[in-house]
């Protein structure tokens, strides 16, 4: 099976958010401008440490829209809510 072309792929809206988890580059871009490059929680700013995390969680009911994600260490990430 071939996978299709960019071009055969059906555009979506700007204004929808995407229905998958994955955060689209204008996005990320945004949101690392926003906390410019450094963890939400504590400050540290080494790139290869930092994910994208929900602020509002998916399971607890958050939207996967761009205003509910951040940057967090992976530390703070793992260990946030216990």
């Amino acid at each position: 099976m071939r996978r299709k072309r960019r071009e055969e792929m059906p555009m979506r809206e700007p204004d929808k958010p995407p229905t998958s988890r994955w955060i689209p580059r204008p996005w990320r871009r945004r949101i690392e401008a926003r906390c410019e490059n450094r963890c939400a929680y504590c400050g540290h700013s080494k790139r290869s440490d930092l994910v994208f995390d929900h602020i509002v969680p998916l399971g607890s009911g958050g939207m996967h829209v761009e205003r509910n994600i951040q940057l967090a260490c992976r530390w703070c990430n793992s260990n946030k809510g216990k």
